[in-house]
């Protein structure tokens, strides 16, 4: 068939490239894409049986009910960024997975309009460490810090 009334010549393929995802957008796993700024790594998604390396662990953060807690999250430890996407098992190194256990949210309550209020703190990720590597003496402190139970929150 003749393109453009013949003044094209015909061609087997198209002469139009296929269209492409910019650079920008990491595949995290089927149809689902995350947009990450350069400098910024996206944490590695593995099987939840993976069996992790000296210093790394199998975790999942958790989406939660409001509309903020639903996108991936960015950890930030000395000058290495990493985004870890939610409700996916990913491989992150010990220093990042403690940096999200041990970070906390603050929220002031008032039982009563004579008191004052009050601040009660909880965990700001529902964070859940799937896998540990073998034990060491950091990885036995980093499951401590991680199994602290909160009480009167």
């Amino acid at each position: 068939m003749a393109i453009a009334g013949g003044l094209l010549p015909e061609a087997e393929t198209s002469a139009f490239p296929d269209p492409t995802l910019h650079k920008s957008y990491v595949k995290t796993g089927d149809n689902q894409y995350l947009f990450v700024k350069d400098g910024m790594d996206v944490a590695q998604v593995v099987d939840v049986k993976h069996k992790p390396q000296d210093g790394w662990v199998v975790a999942i953060i958790e989406s939660g009910d409001e509309a903020w807690e639903l996108g991936p999250v960015p950890v930030t430890v000395d000058t290495w960024t990493i985004v870890v996407p939610r409700n996916q098992p990913v491989l992150l190194p010990i220093t990042h997975f403690n940096a999200l256990s041990d970070a906390v949210r603050t929220r002031y309550i008032q039982t009563d309009i004579q008191q004052r209020l009050t601040g009660r703190s909880s965990r700001r990720f529902n964070l859940r460490a799937v896998r540990w590597p073998k034990a060491t003496q950091e990885v036995e402190k980093s499951q401590e810090r991680y199994e602290v139970i909160e009480i009167n929150q």
